[in-house]
């Protein structure tokens, strides 16, 4: 929302834009010196106060004050306010500021632009308006990742336990190690009282790209291809380093592991292990294993969008590494490797490939007996 005086009797008409992100934060804080006249009845648009700009407080506001209600402004368009163009319903970076300064205003607005659109359909295509569209930037954000996480956990899942189990019983898991349908519904359990906070974290990384805080850039062509590329194999790379010793770190710190890691190591026999063991973990193990794909982005530069969908895939490549079937395809550290992990507790910490395993000593092969199918 947006306020500016109007020349009629002193009035105050509001625009709504639906919207917060850095540089509107930015123009309510420019607007703060700027004189609007006083009315009988106080615009209700001007929703962040001068305080917030301390990113704290900020922070605060987008959890526990819900967006001002429609009904209470004028919709006709108010005039552009000092220091912002309007550009439809939304205020828009002046282009007459310093380059630098448009340029970071400007990619505030195209990531919220961004996240808004993925709020629109999956909330919009699952709830009715009136009951998303109140809530608070941060929680619509939050929801939205725990509907599309949820989604993504239980179809992966499924699909893929129809598939191995069921299409192709007997053809790469033998019928007496297929897990039992107690344990597997435990499995669920436990990843379904943990979601909610698994998603927390993706909330907060865009939060942060939002304002501005890290490195990412909203579109490719901002860097072009090659340079797109060259920076996503830093990311992996990167992403695949933190992972690894994290994972590592939660077995040899026993404290650690103890409190932490053992929930999700109950599982460790091929027929206790199941698609749905990938995401049952304690629920600050699975946060912190993912912790290094929220730090990668305050060291290179990163596509939000890739970020997002990386994260997301988690559920996916969790699934398939935990169906006990060795797909033997070099490098990557397939569930192969990852049954001997969940089996021998020494070995094969890495996530999506084995170098990080073979570069520090913990990488063992599977083991080629009659038990184990190939795909």
């Amino acid at each position: 929302m947006i306020c500016a005086g109007s020349d009629r009797g002193g009035s105050v008409e509001c625009t709504h834009s639906g919207k917060r992100s850095f540089w509107k934060r930015w123009a309510h804080s420019n607007l703060s010196s700027t004189s609007v006249p006083k009315s009988d009845s106080p615009c209700p648009c001007l929703s962040v106060s001068s305080s917030s700009s301390s990113p704290v407080i900020a922070f605060l506001h987008q959890i526990i004050v819900p967006p001002p209600s429609l009904a209470h402004c004028d919709p006709r368009p108010a005039p552009a306010a000092p220091g912002l163009e309007i550009s439809g319903d939304v205020a828009r970076p002046p282009t007459d500021r310093p380059t630098e300064l448009a340029g970071a205003m400007d990619a505030g607005y195209l990531f919220t632009e961004e996240t808004s659109l993925y709020n629109r359909i999956v909330l919009g295509s699952l709830l009715p308006a009136s009951a998303w569209e109140p809530m608070p930037r941060l929680l619509q954000t939050w929801l939205r990742n725990y509907i599309g996480g949820t989604l993504i956990y239980f179809l992966s899942g499924f699909l893929w336990c129809f598939y191995i189990y069921y299409l192709k019983r007997n053809v790469y898991v033998p019928k007496d190690e297929i897990p039992t349908r107690k344990a597997m519904l435990l499995q669920i359990y436990v990843a379904m009282k943990a979601m909610p906070w698994y998603c927390a974290l993706p909330t907060l990384s865009e939060y942060m790209v939002e304002n501005g805080w890290t490195k990412c850039f909203s579109r490719i062509s901002d860097v072009g291809w090659l340079a797109y590329l060259v920076y996503l194999s830093i990311y992996l790379v990167m992403a695949e380093f933190g992972i690894y010793w994290m994972h590592r770190e939660l077995h040899d710190i026993k404290p650690l592991y103890k409190h932490l890691h053992a929930t999700h190591h109950i599982y460790n026999k091929q027929n206790t292990l199941s698609p749905f063991a990938g995401l049952a973990f304690h629920p600050l193990d699975g946060i912190l294993q993912a912790v290094p794909h929220v730090m990668a982005l305050f060291l290179v530069p990163t596509h939000f969008t890739t970020h997002i969908a990386l994260l997301f895939l988690e559920a996916i490549w969790t699934a398939n590494i935990h169906d006990c079937i060795h797909g033997k395809l070099w490098p990557v550290m397939g569930a192969g490797y990852h049954t001997i992990h969940h089996t021998t507790y020494r070995h094969n910490y890495g996530h999506y490939t084995i170098w990080m395993d073979w570069m520090f000593g913990t990488l063992q092969d599977p083991i080629d007996d009659g038990s184990k199918k190939e795909m």
